[in-house]
C-alpha cells in the first residue's frame, strides 16, 4: 500500500523495511507516547467531547490479548497485504520489536506475536 493505506501494485514493503521504520518512529517521544496510549479523549475548542481509540488489541487492558509488556506500535491491514502489525515490547531494560506481515486474520495475527514475545521474555507479567 501507499502511504494513504490504500493497496496500489507498484508499492510494496518488506517486514525489514517495516523494521527499520519502526526503529525510526520510536527514536521520537511523541510517536511512542501516542502509539503507547490505548484510548485518548479530549474536547474541540468549541468544547466538543472526542475521542480515539488504538486499533492494537495488545494494549487493551480487559481484552484477550493484552500484555503489559507491549507499549507500541502500530496495526495496519488491506485486503491483499492481510493483517500486519508492529510491535514494541519492554521488560527488565530490554526492548523487542516485532513485525508480523500478511496474517490471514486479526486473532491469528495477535496469537503469533504474543507467542513471540512469550518465548523472548516468558509470559506477559
Amino acid at each position: 500500500s501507499g502511504p494513504d493505506g490504500y493497496h496500489h501494485d507498484d508499492h510494496y514493503t518488506t517486514a525489514y523495511d517495516m523494521m527499520l521504520i519502526s526503529l525510526y518512529a520510536a527514536s521520537f517521544e511523541e510517536i511512542t507516547d501516542a502509539c503507547s496510549t490505548y484510548t485518548y479523549y479530549c474536547k474541540t475548542l468549541e468544547g466538543e467531547a472526542m475521542g480515539w481509540l488504538n486499533t492494537n488489541p495488545l494494549l487493551a487492558k480487559n481484552g484477550e490479548y493484552y500484555c503489559p509488556l507491549v507499549n507500541g506500535l502500530k496495526t495496519g491491514s488491506t485486503d491483499i497485504a492481510g493483517k500486519c502489525l508492529c510491535t514494541t515490547a519492554e521488560k527488565d531494560g530490554k526492548k523487542l520489536f516485532i513485525v508480523i506481515l500478511g496474517a490471514p486474520n486479526v486473532d491469528m495475527r495477535n496469537r503469533d506475536m504474543l507467542r513471540i514475545i512469550h518465548t523472548f521474555f516468558g509470559n506477559c507479567k
